[in-house]
This record gives C-alpha cells, sequence and structure tokens, in this order.
C-alpha cells in the first residue's frame, strides 16, 4: 500500500493518517454527545414527573 503524503501546517502526514485524525474525532464527538446527553438527564426532570423544589410530587398520585 502506498501512503500518499498530504501537506499540512503542521507538516507532511499521509492521507491515511489524516484519516485515522478524522475518524477519532468523529468518534469522541459522538463519545462525548452521548455523555453530554445522560448528564443532562439526570439533571433535568421529566415532563412527566414534575416535582417541587423540594422533592415532592406537584401532582397528587392518582
Amino acid at each position: 500500500m502506498t501512503r500518499t503524503p498530504c501537506w499540512t501546517r503542521a507538516g507532511w502526514i499521509t492521507v491515511q493518517d489524516a484519516n485515522a485524525i478524522t475518524v477519532g474525532l468523529s468518534t469522541l464527538g459522538v463519545a462525548v454527545s452521548v455523555a453530554l446527553t445522560f448528564w443532562a438527564r439526570r439533571r433535568v426532570t421529566p415532563a412527566a414527573r414534575p416535582r417541587s423544589e423540594d422533592g415532592t410530587p406537584l401532582v397528587p398520585a392518582e
């Protein structure tokens, strides 16, 4: 397999290296999005179960 060089400001890197970096950054972006989603879901009260600040339900149980 021939490695084709690609010029960047940092110097010469190969196209394969650039592809690996792109895939790595994309994977990191997805992982960060998933982590932020789980973090936010734990901190937001679901609309179906509203609660007051002391934790008691705003809507009486049926």
